[in-house]
């Protein structure tokens, strides 16, 4: 009763279908910070799954213009349990994708993390910028068909400590990956 405009807001079909729209979009960032953590996270994971949500924005930003909400479930829940068509909410949600592309444009710039691909699989990239010595060895470990086996068994963080003893230069600068300016 004191606030009869707000009041108002929850009586309207679009104003309420933000609601789950926005649940949706705090879902999916959750699971991308949750995806960037951990013992697994490097900066070549973080910057490959930073690049793909951002590109994501951009793929459902075109699929609300086209009235398909299924990659927000609980909006689509509320649009179709309400008989409420995807067009009354597509220019506000598309606008609010699009923000949220810029934002992660502008806050995420790219790293350029071409050099050091090697580090997730050294058995099919060779690079410069190393010193010889670790481009000697990066080559001899990119020969050993054993250890091809075992990197494509594992993950590339107990990787590179487990081949420390023979491949001192290259396995010492491969955590390095971790902290790419």
């Amino acid at each position: 009763n004191d606030k009869p405009t707000t009041a108002a807001l929850f009586s309207d079909p679009e104003w309420i279908a933000q609601l789950p729209y926005l649940a949706d979009v705090f879902n999916l960032l959750n699971d991308l910070s949750f995806s960037v953590q951990g013992r697994y996270a490097s900066i070549l994971v973080v910057s490959d799954k930073i690049k793909a949500f951002r590109a994501k924005t951009a793929i459902w930003r075109r699929r609300v213009q086209n009235g398909i909400t299924d990659m927000f479930p609980q909006l689509t829940e509320f649009l179709d349990t309400n008989q409420i068509p995807a067009e009354i909410v597509k220019n506000t949600i598309g606008s609010h994708l699009a923000s949220l592309g810029d934002y992660f444009n502008d806050y995420f710039t790219d790293v350029d993390t071409d050099a050091w691909d090697w580090v997730r699989d050294p058995f099919v990239t060779h690079t410069s910028g190393l010193s010889g010595k670790a481009e000697e060895e990066l080559l001899d470990l990119a020969c050993d068909g054993t250890l091809r086996i075992r990197f494509g068994q594992g993950e590339h963080v107990d990787f590179w400590p487990s081949v420390e003893q023979e491949y001192p230069e290259i396995a010492a600068v491969a955590p390095l990956s971790n902290h790419i300016p």
